[in-house]
């Protein structure tokens, strides 16, 4: 019933379902993903600080080789970078990245990182983790996305040339009208 509704983004309902769930199976293999279901829905409903309280409960209760810690990591990084909580964003995406360097959600991570530093207007540190993403993935949609930012970072740097030249190559390989659109107002 609580994956149905996270696969129909009722939100809500999830929210309400996950937490009688986790209260009634509190030691099933299952908790660890109903759980992030929550945390996302969560953040879904603009309720990041409920969120991030669930995300400390997990982390408690998850035992240290679990194979979802990259995840709990990544997701607590990203709501909390989106919530302005950066040095807590920062911590988890610096854990993410040091403990498990091959994790799928290691280059999500390192995005962003990078976009923390970014928000910190620390642009010389942000573009060393978007162009390592961007080398890394240079045709995938998170490839080009830190691109994107890595070229705003060169702009907020002042090195304008540098800048044009990731932009330019950046604009012909996009192809959502937003995405073109914030490139070009960079340009």
């Amino acid at each position: 019933e609580v994956q149905r509704a996270f696969l129909e983004e009722d939100f809500t309902r999830v929210a309400v379902l996950a937490e009688a769930f986790l209260t009634a199976h509190p030691d099933v293999p299952e908790e660890p993903k109903v759980w992030l279901w929550l945390v996302f829905s969560l953040d879904r409903l603009r309720r990041s600080n409920e969120a991030l309280g669930q995300l400390e409960r997990l982390k408690d209760r998850l035992p240290p080789q679990d194979a979802s810690w990259p995840e709990v990591l990544f997701w607590e990084g990203d709501i909390s970078r989106r919530a302005l909580y950066l040095m807590r964003a920062k911590l988890a995406f610096q854990q993410l990245l040091s403990r498990y360097p091959y994790s799928t959600w290691t280059p999500q991570g390192q995005l962003g990182l990078g976009l923390v530093y970014l928000q910190q207007q620390a642009f010389d540190r942000a573009v060393q983790h978007l162009h390592a993403v961007a080398a890394a993935q240079p045709e995938t949609p998170l490839g080009l996305e830190a691109r994107l930012f890595e070229g705003l970072c060169e702009v907020r740097l002042g090195r304008f040339e540098h800048a044009v030249g990731i932009f330019e190559p950046l604009v012909a390989t996009l192809q959502s009208r937003d995405s073109l659109a914030q490139a070009a107002f960079y340009l």
